[in-house]
């Protein structure tokens, strides 16, 4: 809690934020860059982390050991191909079988595809190209997003009430089935945060191609409906809009005209996006936002 006085002696000012002790985060995308640099910073504020990888085992298990070192941290690594909806669905089942069910989501992975560019054809982007993009970044969110919201609540009430919904099992619910309201009268959510980030550029059509800027693109409307969709349910859903992040895959050896056409010249760090995740996850009032983190680059959100 941070207290702020002025200069009337009968003013005063109380801000606190939500505590993360206790709290559990899947981050998918886990193994490095900004995914890597969130877990870290939520740790340190007493959340533990479901750490998502899809390759890279090795960094993903370094980064479990070294959250482990914190007090009262917990953390796992968990694989799934995000293009896979299976695989993503047993993640989703190994993490809350073995770290419980995570409070925080934030879908972070994501896959560029065939890099066009902003001067390429469209007919570069084959169709099977766009479409596993689209699974990657927009479907399996979706998916996440469904599971996350869902499936606890369904079991937690069906276990409470062996003779409501029977036929709602976990594969139903998991194929996104909307049990929204138990006949108990028990509303099947609870108070989560949910995040999405993209780069910033995607919205107003981006330098990769139009397979990755509609798949993002398309996360805006996921996240808007969440968000004004749930909001009294005490859930909020973000999107975290970055661009030009140095160590990160995308960004992985910039030139020097890129680095020119950032105002504030320079790249950005993963910490400094981290920090508006922060931000997100701890504010209970902060919701259907497209939070932009690119130095200047775009003077509004889109």
């Amino acid at each position: 809690m941070i207290s702020f006085g002025c200069n009337r002696p009968d003013t005063f000012f109380t801000f606190s934020s939500m505590s993360l002790n206790g709290k559990l985060a899947l981050i998918t995308g886990c193994s490095g860059g900004i995914g890597q640099a969130t877990a870290l910073a939520l740790a340190i504020r007493g959340c533990s982390i479901a750490v998502h990888y899809n390759t890279a085992q090795q960094p993903a298990d370094d980064l479990v050991a070294e959250l482990t070192k914190l007090p009262g941290i917990r953390a796992h690594a968990f694989q799934a191909d995000m293009g896979d909806y299976d695989s993503v669905r047993a993640m989703h089942a190994a993490v809350v079988d073995i770290l419980g069910h995570p409070d925080i989501l934030f879908n972070n992975a994501g896959t560029t595809g065939t890099v066009v560019g902003k001067r390429g054809d469209i007919e570069s982007v084959r169709l099977d190209d766009f479409e596993k993009t689209w699974k990657v970044n927009t479907g399996s969110s979706f998916l996440v997003s469904c599971v996350d919201l869902f499936v606890p609540s369904a079991q937690e009430c069906h276990s409470a009430h062996p003779t409501v919904y029977p036929a709602y099992g976990i594969p139903e619910v998991w194929s996104c089935g909307f049990l929204l309201e138990c006949s108990c009268g028990q509303v099947l959510t609870f108070p989560l945060r949910f995040l999405t980030v993209h780069a910033s550029s995607s919205g107003i059509g981006g330098v990769i191609g139009p397979h990755y800027a509609s798949a993002k693109s398309g996360q805006h409307g996921l996240m808007h409906w969440i968000a004004v969709r749930y909001a009294k349910d005490g859930i909020t859903c973000n999107v975290v809009a970055p661009a030009l992040i140095e160590d990160t895959t995308m960004m992985a050896n910039p030139s020097e005209e890129i680095r020119n056409t950032i105002p504030i010249g320079r790249l950005g760090k993963p910490h400094e996006v981290a920090s508006v995740v922060e931000t997100l996850v701890t504010n209970e009032y902060l919701t259907n936002k497209i939070m932009v983190v690119d130095g200047g680059l775009t003077p509004s959100a889109f």
